[in-house]
């Protein structure tokens, strides 16, 4: 019996650069209860969502995150675990970060980083970036990052998972 092989994974190759749709962030600013995200922590001036933003020069991993507000985060998808480990760690010291990412739950990063840690939002309907013409083509989460006080009105900030139908 011959064993199967996985197909050669090609890290880095897919499109890092992609805007989010207005559709999906306005949905997001719903259903977390704010009128806007305070910075985009990994964007150009060509896909930012918010006028202040964090580009591949300024560095997000190096810097301090806004401790007031929500922050959105769309990663580049070649090295995710960077970024939620840091997501985790300034969500320790008061940061509140969305992060939109593969919903990949068999890498080691989301045992170490998401699991227990965020609160996640599997989203039921795929995301169709900004100047492509079909959705994206993998299970997408958004992940909640923050701080975690003991009595809550919103249950996103409370580690866990929940199916959110996002598309209006």
């Amino acid at each position: 019996m011959t064993k199967k092989q996985m197909p050669a994974q090609r890290p880095g190759s897919s499109e890092q650069g992609v805007r989010t749709p207005k559709v999906f962030l306005d949905a997001v600013r719903v259903k977390l209860g704010i009128t806007d995200f305070v910075m985009d922590l990994a964007a150009t001036k060509a896909n930012r969502v918010t006028a202040e933003y964090y580009s591949r020069r300024d560095d997000a991993l190096t810097q301090m995150w806004p401790s007031e507000g929500v922050s959105f985060l769309n990663p580049p998808y070649a090295n995710i675990s960077p970024w939620v480990e840091k997501a985790y760690h300034e969500s320790e010291v008061g940061s509140t970060t969305s992060v939109l990412i593969p919903a990949a739950v068999g890498a080691n990063y989301w045992a170490k980083w998401v699991h227990e840690k965020a609160h996640v939002f599997l989203l039921n309907g795929r995301i169709q970036f900004v100047g492509h013409t079909h959705g994206y083509p993998k299970d997408l989460v958004l992940l909640i990052y923050g701080p975690h006080p003991v009595h809550v009105a919103e249950p996103w900030r409370i580690p866990g998972y929940e199916v959110w139908r996002w598309k209006p």
